[in-house]
């Protein structure tokens, strides 16, 4: 049955268009709030507009039959003519605010008392699709009180996930306040922050993947970042191998003492061939005394994911520390083969950048991407930018971590064992 319409004066005909019944029933709105609103006071703002003035409410339903749209959506009020219409109006709704609140949406992060190669470093993380995948969906429970690096686990999933889904403690959109616990040595002994203290990027980043590690064996640390390399001894005499030892690596050290034309890409090459070094030692096999041994080390499994180190700061003979500023080409795609004959392809997809001239001083931000689009994190400042800006850095502006994601792997013989399709996911 449909609602009976008001009585309207002779001559007046109501509204015939949704952009009219929207002003009219705003204005109406606002004229009960003003009339109602007490100057002395702003208690009353937050009660909704029929327990302000009930007159306001008789004559905004009066308004709602008068056009027929006596419903309306709980979630943007907009006014439809059936409760059926306005259930599938909520539901679409719903559906488009879980979808927003899922975009992989870049908030700021505040900047409390030198903590910007804490935001720089979590920015990063933040774009890496597969670590975050893993840290969200992993579970960190305890019955005991829990330990210094399970409560930095849990407060780094927390703070990802609320960066994640642009989610805030209070109201508005601004920038998030990073709360870690068991960062600074007052609460973790193994660590050697001290609050307030400008710190490197590098060790921070070190000191977390470290802590996350130590919790269990496949964490999202190991799952991510782990590559596996192998160091041994070989005889040059009977060419028995011993002292053999495995260790994972999380980050890769780049020596950058070469010249400004020389790319990323190459360094890493260089770094992962077989590095070997002679010395006289007594072998065990042979037993040959003074036999010249070669100390060799090699990759044996790269990483999900490339953490690269530009080992920019060089300590001199008076103990001071001077920073490398020079220009290294950024390669925006990696293709590097490992001793054991595997093919392995990364792109980059973030980078922290160091601004000054020492470590425990200047500022850090990060350049992250996803999907194809560029953002600058500077603590709450996040801008729009693009991949070119890595290779355009003056400084005192350089570029200090890098993080490239594999793309394709292709083992010995030619057998392809990650391709882009399969990784897309991540």
């Amino acid at each position: 049955m449909r609602p009976l319409r008001e009585k309207l004066p002779l001559g007046k005909k109501p509204p015939r268009t949704r952009g009219n019944c929207t002003v009219k029933r705003r204005r109406l709105e606002e004229e009960a709030v003003i009339a109602q609103l007490d100057p002395e006071s702003d208690s009353d703002l937050h009660l909704p507009l029929h327990l302000r003035d009930p007159e306001a409410q008789d004559k905004v339903h009066a308004f709602n039959r008068a056009v027929n749209l006596p419903f309306f959506c709980r979630f943007c009020a907009a006014r439809v003519k059936t409760k059926g219409a306005r259930t599938n109006h909520e539901r679409a709704c719903e559906k488009n605010a879980a979808a927003k609140r899922g975009k992989m949406a870049r908030g700021g992060l505040v900047n409390s008392s030198n903590t910007c190669y804490m935001n720089s470093v979590v920015q990063a993380l933040s774009s890496s699709n597969r670590f975050l995948k893993e840290l969200l969906k992993a579970r960190y429970e305890s019955d005991s009180p829990p330990s210094p690096s399970l409560r930095l686990a849990q407060s780094l999933q927390e703070q990802l996930r609320k960066l994640f889904f642009n989610e805030r403690d209070g109201d508005g959109d601004g920038p998030m306040e990073l709360k870690l616990d068991g960062v600074f040595k007052a609460d973790n002994a193994s660590s050697s922050f001290e609050p307030g203290r400008q710190e490197d990027a590098s060790e921070f980043l070190g000191f977390l993947f470290s802590q996350l590690a130590a919790l269990e064996d496949d964490t999202p640390v190991k799952l991510s970042f782990g590559g596996l390399r192998s160091t041994y001894n070989l005889c040059q005499m009977c060419s028995a191998t011993y002292s053999e030892s495995q260790h994972e690596a999380f980050m890769w050290f780049l020596d950058c003492e070469g010249s400004e034309s020389e790319s990323v890409g190459s360094m890493v090459a260089r770094a992962w061939e077989s590095e070997s070094a002679e010395f006289p030692h007594q072998c065990p096999a042979c037993g040959e005394e003074g036999a010249s041994c070669r100390r060799i080390e090699e990759i044996l499994e790269p990483p999900q994911t490339l953490v690269l180190v530009l080992n920019r700061f060089v300590v001199n003979d008076l103990g001071e520390t001077r920073k490398n500023d020079a220009k290294f080409y950024c390669d925006e795609a990696l293709e590097l083969t490992t001793p054991a004959n595997v093919v392995v392809k990364y792109k980059v997809y973030a980078a922290v950048v160091h601004r000054g001239e020492a470590i425990h001083n200047g500022h850090y931000y990060a350049l992250i991407s996803k999907k194809e689009k560029w953002k600058r994190a500077d603590d709450e400042d996040v801008s729009s930018t693009s991949k070119e800006a890595l290779n355009r850095l003056q400084p005192p502006d350089s570029a200090y971590i890098l993080f490239y994601r594999l793309t394709k792997r292709t083992d010995d013989g030619g057998t392809l064992a990650y391709s882009e399709k399969q990784i897309k996911r991540y």
